[in-house]
């Protein structure tokens, strides 16, 4: 389906949560190496961050 990038987020995909493979260590990096660096970042453009991140991560072997 070519709808211009304006779905839905799945897609019908689906998601389920807590993933098995976002342990304390990988939930950490994340945080560390994703979330705060964007929320900094934002920061530091002026936008000052309120309300809810979503953070669509794909882990594969490679990290």
């Amino acid at each position: 389906r070519d709808d211009g990038d304006n779905g839905p987020n799945t897609g019908g995909m689906g998601a389920y949560s807590p993933a098995p493979i976002v342990d304390d260590v990988m939930q950490k990096r994340i945080l560390d190496e994703i979330i705060l660096p964007t929320i900094k970042g934002m920061e530091h453009e002026g936008r000052t961050y309120t309300g809810f991140l979503y953070a669509g991560v794909m882990i594969t072997h490679q990290g």
